[in-house]
């Protein structure tokens, strides 16, 4: 499901999210395969939903924070990134931000720094999430 997420392959992301829906039976862990399909499909209103279910708090912040942006609420993303603790996620959210407000340059460097302070499916991921904006002209 990452993967195709990541890679925006639509009808494999929903058979993946398919799969996993039967295969799962916790509900936190449901939760967080449904706010990641929600916000993929910016279906706000399900992500929401799901996002209650979310037990883990620094990941059900930072799901809060990426359902303020698709909703482009910087004011409450802005809030919200002071309760955050892990310096990769502050630095991939202040990218979002940043990149919504029209900041790039800005807004690349925190992208990058995000990316470095990560490993593994969550290096990939951010590297596929940002490579628009660290691909965009100067």
């Amino acid at each position: 499901m990452t993967y195709a997420l990541a890679n925006h392959l639509d009808t494999e992301a929903k058979e993946a999210y398919n799969k996993i829906i039967l295969k799962y039976t916790h509900p936190t862990k449901l939760a967080q395969f449904k706010v990641l399909y929600a916000l993929y499909r910016k279906d706000i209103k399900t992500a929401k939903t799901a996002l209650n279910d979310v037990k883990p708090p620094e990941l059900k912040l930072y799901y809060e924070i990426q359902i303020a942006l698709e909703e482009n609420d910087l004011e409450k993303s802005r809030l919200l990134i002071q309760s955050v603790k892990k310096t990769w996620m502050q630095n991939a959210v202040e990218a979002d931000i940043l990149h919504k407000e029209g900041n790039l340059k800005q807004a690349r460097i925190y992208a990058e720094q995000s990316i470095k302070r990560t490993r593994g499916i969550q290096k990939y991921t951010l590297a596929k999430h940002f490579e628009p904006l660290l691909n965009k002209a100067a």
